[in-house]
């Protein structure tokens, strides 16, 4: 199902995490008109964008991945719109 997809999405939440190799990376819970998606940021994007907060308008790319029967998106590309 690897697909690269654009979405505009609202934060709904924004949790960071610390990996085993001790780097930062984060999980944002988003949303649009339709419906909620969960985005992965891995420790090389969460660097660039780390200083996104909640209510921020977000356009993603991004890749879709399935995981325990739930869709996400790999973030490859993120922009905080006004």
């Amino acid at each position: 199902f690897d697909k690269d997809i654009n979405l505009v999405l609202v934060v709904d939440s924004f949790r960071k995490i610390m990996t085993k190799k001790n780097d930062q990376m984060g999980f944002i819970a988003g949303s649009d008109e339709t419906d909620d998606i969960d985005l992965v940021m891995f420790p090389k994007i969460f660097k660039q964008y780390a200083n996104i907060e909640e209510g921020n308008i977000i356009l993603v790319n991004g890749k879709v991945e399935k995981r325990f029967d739930q869709y996400q998106v790999v973030i490859n590309k993120l922009k905080i719109l006004e």
